[in-house]
């Protein structure tokens, strides 16, 4: 009977769940981000109709894991490593030992084929510099895309040969690669030839600060607005501000929002993130040699040093006029 029921409420949730280009318009998101989401996976557009990030909690053996068989619901938890939802018993049970065949290189298929007989019709196969699949094969005049490593065809997505130029096949192997996860919720909205739509391209694009506090504008208006949701900070060229805080708590972020470090501090607390910023932004560009000398919350320190020398510095980390450098072993004598 609980067989039945379930079976019924999948196919209920399955044929309710609708997406459209105008969705997330009317979706409240929760504040949902990589350093909340404890003990779990962070995956960005993964819950309802990919318009919010979502965490998803993992699940020891044993455990009930129906909520991971309703196909077209976000999930919210899924087995552990090494499990997978028995649908038999609806839990999470350890995944058999399989040995996996080995599987031939594209570069190995193209010099078999190479090599061989001059068969007509023979499938040479279309190959990367890294020895691995090309986007698309084709056979004949139909071209599909394929899969990196093992060249198969990628769901049904595919065109004609006169087509073949425009299937960049990004949306196809995407969806592949998430549905090798494991992991349920996130939709993808494909051409046939396998390329993303333009809404959910738009879409997956990182939002500036501005386009993010739009978005949940647009959804508090389509109801009452999330308790403690957080709004961030932007600057009047539309990106994120170096302070961003939530609830009492403040922390430094680049210009794409993205958190630098660990520096925080209270949100009554003077927090510029000036020394954060300039050192995330040094460390990008892959060079050494360079020293910060950064407060707890991300400020400069009343002093800086550079190589074996270390001065009284501004705001902004330059030694101060008038000052008198000393090497970094007497820092102890300097009175900034």
């Amino acid at each position: 009977m609980l067989r039945v029921l379930g079976l019924a409420l999948c196919a209920a949730l399955t044929s309710a769940m609708v997406c459209t280009d105008n969705t997330c318009s009317a979706v409240r998101c929760a504040a949902v981000t990589a350093e909340s989401c404890l003990g779990g996976t962070f995956v960005q557009n993964g819950g309802f109709c990919g318009c919010c990030d979502a965490c998803v909690k993992s699940i020891a053996k044993g455990d009930r894991c129906l909520s991971t068989l309703l196909m077209g619901v976000p999930a919210t938890e899924k087995c552990g490593q090494g499990l997978y939802c028995d649908p038999r018993t609806s839990r999470c049970e350890t995944l058999p030992d399989i040995t996996p065949r080995a599987v031939k290189t594209c570069a190995d298929k193209l010099l078999e084929a190479q090599n061989g007989p001059m068969l007509l019709g023979r499938f040479t196969p279309r190959c990367e510099q890294d020895g691995s699949y090309s986007k698309f094969q084709c056979r004949g005049s139909y071209c599909y895309c394929a899969d990196p490593a093992d060249g198969q065809q990628i769901l049904s997505y595919g065109g004609h040969i006169a087509n073949a130029s425009s299937m960049d096949c990004q949306c196809a192997r995407d969806q592949a690669a998430y549905m090798k996860t494991g992991l349920i919720g996130k939709l993808f909205f494909c051409t046939d030839n396998g390329s993303y739509k333009n809404h959910q391209q738009n879409r997956l694009a990182p939002l500036s600060c501005a386009e993010r506090v739009a978005q949940i504008n647009a959804a508090n208006s389509n109801g009452m607005p999330l308790l403690g949701q957080f709004i961030p900070k932007c600057e009047t060229d539309g990106t994120y501000s170096a302070r961003q805080c939530q609830g009492s708590v403040c922390y430094c972020a680049d210009s794409k929002g993205a958190k630098i470090g660990q520096y925080s501090a209270n949100i009554g607390e003077t927090m510029d993130c000036k020394c954060a910023r300039d050192q995330d932004a040094y460390m990008k560009t892959g060079m050494l040699g360079k020293i910060f000398s950064c407060t707890g919350a991300g400020s400069y320190q009343k002093y800086a040093c550079q190589g074996s020398v270390c001065f009284c510095a501004d705001s902004t980390g330059n030694m101060l006029a008038g000052t008198q450098p000393v090497s970094v072993a007497n820092i102890g004598d300097l009175h900034c």
